[in-house]
């Protein structure tokens, strides 16, 4: 007999072996759940048909906070959350991003108050104000921010990251 052959035959001997209790399936665990989901939402169709803004209302404020929570859980198992060594500048940047953005969207509301009109125009519509320039720019900007938090997300070196952000700089300052 070759070595295969041994081998073969060994591998056989060993599969014959075996308990019967080992070989003897039961039920698989997500068929149980499975039915247990499908009773639940039979008993969610009832529920929403009997009181359906009070259902809605559990829904949302007990069932949707545990849902985040556990949703929380499963996205850290995935990776999805920024290393520590990469989140420091990538977080300072989008805290920088998102308060030019909200200063660009809120300053012209300022204008159609009655008493921050004055200061309306005397920051706004002065020539050369950085304010004005942030508010001109605020649409780009979010491209900047969504571009950027999607590079940092999605690879993992600069020289990755570096093309991206600058092609995205660069489309940012084309006015079509």
């Amino acid at each position: 007999m070759s070595l295969t052959q041994k081998q073969v035959s060994r591998n056989r001997r060993a599969s014959n072996n075996k308990s019967p209790s080992v070989s003897v399936k039961g039920p698989a665990p997500t068929h149980a759940i499975d039915i247990l989901n499908f009773f639940l939402i039979w008993l969610t169709l009832v529920l929403a048909l009997s009181w359906p803004f009070q259902l809605f209302l559990f829904s949302y404020i007990v069932i949707g906070p545990w849902h985040y929570l556990t949703e929380i859980n499963w996205l850290d198992k995935q990776k999805y959350f920024l290393r520590p060594k990469d989140s420091r500048v990538f977080v300072w940047s989008m805290v920088v991003l998102v308060l030019l953005l909200t200063a660009g969207t809120l300053f012209p509301a300022t204008g159609t108050l009655e008493w921050a009109k004055p200061m309306y125009n005397a920051v706004y519509g002065s020539p050369g104000n950085p304010v004005a320039q942030v508010v001109k720019w605020s649409w780009s900007l979010m491209l900047i921010a969504f571009v950027t938090a999607a590079a940092w997300l999605f690879t993992d070196r600069w020289a990755l990251r570096v093309p991206i952000l600058v092609f995205c700089l660069l489309s940012s300052c084309v006015d079509f």
